[in-house]
C-alpha cells in the first residue's frame, strides 16, 4: 500500500523525529484508528488516512492523504505540520521516495488543511492534505537520485492505451504557446521486447528529432531523456509521435512525460 512507503519515507526524516520526541521503538506517527491506542497518549503525534483512494490515469494513480497532528500547543502543532509540509508538498517537481520499492511518485501537492482545539484531550490538532500521483506498476526503479528537486521544469503526462502501434500518435495539434520543453519521460505498464520504444516530438507535424528511448526490457526509464531545448511558439501545435516498438511486444499502455518552463 502506497501509504506506507510515505510514512516510512517521513519516519526517515531526523528533523521530524526530533519535533515528534520520536524513539527506536516508537515513531509517533500512527494510522488514524489507533488513535485510541494507550501507547500514544503522549503528545505530539501524528494521525494519517487516505480518505480519497482515487482513480486511474491508464497506468497512473491519484490518491489524497491527510496527516493529522495532535500537540500540546499551537506553535508545537503548527512546526510539526510545517515540516510534513516541506517533505511532502513537491508540487510538480518529481520525488523518488526513497524508501519505496514498488511505487514511483510522481506529484505530491499540499492541497489543504485545518487547524483546531480538541477539548477532549486539551490539544491542538492540525490536519494537511495532500493529493499523489503515482505509478503502482513499476518493477525498474528509477535511480535514487532521479531528478530529486526538479525546481525549474513542470510536467505533463499524456497516456496510450493498449499495445503500441508504430507511428501512431500519442497527442497531437497541442498548442502550448511559447514554451520550451527540456526532457521527455517514458513509462509502460507492460514492457516491449525484441527492441526499444522510442519516441519523437513533432511540431505542426514535422518531426524534430528529440528522441527518447524506453529500453527493451523496462517499464520506467531511470531517467528522463535529456533532449534539445525544443521551444514551442504562438500557434505552434506539439505532438508526440512513437517511432519504434517492440519487435516481439510491442509494449502496451504507454504514459509520455513532457517536461517544460
Amino acid at each position: 500500500m502506497i501509504e506506507f512507503d510515505i510514512v516510512a519515507f517521513l519516519k526517515t526524516d531526523t528533523v521530524l523525529d526530533g519535533l515528534l520526541g520520536a524513539s527506536g521503538s516508537d515513531s509517533k506517527i500512527y494510522p488514524e484508528q489507533a488513535q485510541k491506542n494507550v501507547s500514544i497518549d503522549s503528545l505530539p503525534y501524528i494521525l494519517y488516512n487516505i480518505p480519497s483512494d482515487g482513480g486511474f490515469r491508464e497506468n497512473l494513480r491519484e490518491i489524497s492523504m491527510v496527516f493529522r497532528i495532535v500537540a500540546e500547543t499551537y506553535l508545537e502543532a503548527r512546526a510539526i505540520r510545517n515540516r510534513v509540509t516541506d517533505l511532502l508538498d513537491q508540487e510538480d517537481r518529481i520525488r523518488n521516495f526513497v524508501t519505496s520499492s514498488s511505487y514511483y511518485i510522481y506529484y505530491s501537492k499540499h492541497v489543504g488543511g485545518t487547524n483546531f482545539k480538541d477539548p477532549d484531550i486539551d490539544a491542538h490538532n492540525w490536519t494537511a492534505t495532500f493529493d499523489m500521483l503515482y505509478n503502482p506498476f513499476v518493477v525498474v526503479r528509477p535511480a535514487s537520485e532521479a531528478e530529486p528537486y526538479d525546481s525549474v521544469n513542470k510536467v505533463m503526462a499524456f497516456q496510450y492505451g493498449g499495445s503500441l502501434v508504430l507511428n501512431d500518435m500519442v497527442v497531437n495539434n497541442l498548442q502550448l504557446g511559447n514554451k520550451t520543453i527540456t526532457k521527455v519521460g517514458l513509462h509502460l505498464q507492460n514492457a516491449a521486447t525484441g527492441a526499444d520504444v522510442i519516441i519523437d516530438l513533432t511540431v505542426d507535424d514535422a518531426e524534430q528529432s528529440r528522441l527518447a528511448t524506453l529500453p527493451v526490457g523496462l517499464r520506467d526509464q531511470v531517467q528522463p531523456s535529456d533532449i534539445t531545448n525544443l521551444i514551442t511558439t504562438g500557434n505552434q501545435k506539439l505532438g508526440i509521435k512513437i517511432k519504434q516498438i517492440g519487435s516481439i511486444l510491442s509494449g502496451e499502455n504507454l504514459t509520455v512525460d513532457i517536461y517544460y518552463r
